[in-house]
C-alpha cells in the first residue's frame, strides 16, 4: 500500500502509516461520476455503518475536488463516512491514472487485499465479503 497521508473534511489526519493494526478501505471518487454515485449509499449502508469499529478505518478520497464540492455534495446525500479531498490528485497519483471510483482493502499489515475499478454490484459485494472475513481473523486474532 502506498504511503499517503490526507485530512478529513473534520480536519482528522489520516496516514496510511499509522493505520497499521487496522483494516482500511480507501475510496477514490468525485461528485460527478455516476457509478460513483451509485456506489457511495452502498458505502455509506453496507461498509460504514456495518463495519465501524476501532479495528476499521475508512476515507474516500476526492479525486480533483475541493473540500466545498465534496462538503456540499455529502450533506446533500448524508453521508457520514471520513472524506478527504485530493485537489491535485497527489494521493490518486500513487495509485494509478485513470478509473474511478476506484476501491482498496488493505490489512493491518499494510497489504492490498482487494482493489477494484469503476463499480459493479457483484464486486462490491466480493469486497464486502473480504472486509467481514479479515475483520473477524482480525478480531479472532487479537483474543488470543
Amino acid at each position: 500500500m502506498p504511503s499517503f497521508t490526507v485530512q478529513t473534511l473534520e480536519g482528522k489526519r489520516v496516514s496510511t502509516d499509522e493505520l497499521k493494526g487496522k483494516v482500511l478501505l480507501v475510496n477514490f471518487w468525485a461528485t460527478w461520476c455516476p457509478p460513483c454515485q451509485e456506489e457511495m449509499p452502498r458505502l455509506e449502508k453496507e461498509v460504514w455503518q456495518k463495519f465501524r469499529s476501532d479495528d476499521f478505518l475508512m476515507v474516500a478520497v476526492a479525486r480533483e475536488q475541493t473540500e466545498q464540492e465534496i462538503s456540499e455534495f455529502r450533506k446533500e446525500y448524508g453521508f457520514s463516512f471520513p472524506m478527504a479531498a485530493d485537489v491535485n490528485r497527489a494521493v490518486y497519483q500513487l495509485f494509478g491514472n485513470g478509473g474511478i471510483p476506484r476501491s482498496y482493502v488493505v490489512n493491518e499489515d499494510g497489504k492490498i487485499l482487494f482493489q477494484s475499478v469503476g463499480y459493479t454490484p457483484e464486486e462490491f459485494d466480493q469486497m464486502k465479503k473480504i472486509l467481514a472475513k479479515e475483520l473477524e481473523r482480525l478480531r479472532k486474532s487479537r483474543q488470543h
